[in-house]
C-alpha cells in the first residue's frame, strides 16, 4: 500500500549551512615491511617468483592557499572617540533691535496688595472633601490669585452639561467656605 500522499505542499528541508574546515593533516611515516622471498600463502606466483607487494606512495598535504592580503586582526576594542569642538554660545539681540521697547513704569497700573490676615484660618480638607463628595462634583479647582487672594472653582452636574460655581476671597479657607456653600444651595434648589 504505501505511505498515504502528503496534503499540501511538498515538505520542505531546510539547507544545511556547512562550513569548510582546514585541518592541519600530518602524515606518519611509511615504513615498509620486507617480504620474505618464501611464496606467502594465497599469493600469485609470477615466473616462479613472488609477485612483490606494492610500495605504499607517502602522500604530502597540499599546502594551504595563502592569500594576498593578511586577515585583519580583531582586538575587541573600540575606536578612539573623536574629539570635539568646543560649542559656541549663541547670544540673542536686545529686544530693543527689534522695535520692542519695555513700558515704563508710570503706564503700569499699580496694584493694590490686599491686607494678609495675621492669622488666616486654615482649610479644614477632610471636611471639604465630605461635602464636595455629597454634591458630587465634576470639577474643583484652587487658584492663588496675584493680588494674594484665591479663586475657588466648582462644577457640578447638571441636565444639560455642568454648571459652574466660582467664589474668590481674600482667604483660601474664606473662599472654599463661599464656595461650598453656593455649590450646596445651587444643588439643593435644582
Amino acid at each position: 500500500m504505501g505511505c498515504t500522499p502528503f496534503v499540501g505542499r511538498a515538505p520542505m528541508q531546510m539547507p544545511m549551512q556547512t562550513m569548510p574546515m582546514q585541518m592541519p593533516v600530518q602524515t606518519m611515516p611509511v615504513q615498509t615491511m620486507p617480504m620474505p622471498s618464501a611464496q606467502m600463502p594465497g599469493m600469485p606466483v609470477n615466473g616462479g617468483q613472488a609477485q612483490a607487494a606494492p610500495r605504499p606512495v607517502a602522500t604530502t598535504p597540499a599546502p594551504m592557499l595563502a592569500s594576498a592580503e593578511p586577515r585583519p586582526k580583531v582586538r575587541l576594542q573600540a575606536p578612539d572617540e573623536p574629539v570635539q569642538t568646543p560649542v559656541t554660545r549663541l547670544t540673542l539681540p536686545p529686544p530693543e533691535q527689534f522695535g520692542i521697547a519695555a513700558q515704563p513704569a508710570a503706564a503700569t497700573v499699580p496694584v493694590a496688595p490686599v491686607a494678609a490676615t495675621p492669622a488666616a484660618p486654615a482649610v479644614d480638607w477632610n471636611i471639604a472633601k465630605q461635602r464636595l463628595d455629597r454634591l458630587n462634583p465634576v470639577a474643583f479647582h484652587s487658584d492663588r490669585l496675584a493680588h494674594g487672594g484665591f479663586r475657588i472653582s466648582v462644577l457640578l452636574p447638571a441636565r444639560d452639561g455642568t454648571h459652574h460655581i466660582e467664589a474668590e476671597a481674600g482667604s483660601e479657607a474664606a473662599a472654599v467656605a463661599v464656595a461650598l456653600e453656593r455649590a450646596e444651595a445651587w444643588a439643593t434648589g435644582r
